[in-house]
């Protein structure tokens, strides 16, 4: 794969810079279309995120440039992906100055954390739990939340204490936490993960759990 960057913009004009990039990936032996997918880098925590969010998503995130055909098609394949990638990174940009405006306080940080936990791992946390099993998932639940709450407090007074900063606490511990057993992916593995696997469909739908919160 391949990131080509375009421009940058500064969520919630506190000097969180996100850098837009053009994730190229193709097969080694030429056998699938190459894939552009438009997606960005946080600087402070190194996240990923495909900048497809909320109704874009509905059109499709990936853009396809087949290998058959002649060079003039192919290069009208490369001009819409350049026009899309424009699109989705200037609605992209939109909706996360819009998470960053929307202040959150603790108590809602909190609620948002409990209902983002039970989303992801589909596991209904008890709070006054009666059985060993309710007991061990809230402790689960308890000791993640608290890593993400954490990473907010840290950022907090950099960026403020918003809704974007809480959907990147929870996305920085998913894309950047150590693998079971404390085994470390490699960089390739990860970046993958982060662009296209499992980490990236958690991620969007943490920023989609974050759009509904504020409306």
């Amino acid at each position: 794969y391949l990131l080509l960057q375009g421009d940058s913009f500064d969520a919630g004009n506190k000097d969180d810079i996100v850098h837009k990039y053009m994730a190229l990936m193709w097969s080694h032996d030429g056998t699938q279309a190459a894939t552009i997918l438009p997606t960005s880098i946080r600087v402070q925590c190194k996240n990923t995120m495909d900048m497809v969010l909320g109704e874009a998503a509905k059109s499709g995130n990936k853009i396809t440039i087949r290998h058959s055909g002649d060079i003039e098609s192919k290069m009208d394949q490369v001009k819409d992906a350049i026009n899309r990638f424009k699109d989705h990174g200037q609605f992209f940009e939109k909706q996360a100055n819009y998470l960053a405006k929307n202040e959150i306080s603790h108590s809602d940080a909190t609620k948002f954390f409990m209902e983002v936990y039970q989303m992801l791992t589909k596991t209904k946390i008890v709070m006054n739990p009666t059985t060993e099993n309710e007991e061990v998932n809230k402790v689960k639940a308890l000791t993640t939340i608290s890593s993400w709450t954490e990473t907010l407090e840290d950022e907090g007074p950099f960026y403020g204490y918003n809704t974007w900063i809480a959907a990147n606490a929870v996305t920085r511990n998913i894309q950047h936490k150590e693998g079971s057993r404390g085994r470390k992916k490699s960089p390739a593995s990860k970046a993958v993960s982060n662009l296209v696997g499992k980490n990236a469909t958690e991620s969007v739908k943490v920023f989609h759990k974050a759009l509904e919160l504020v409306g």
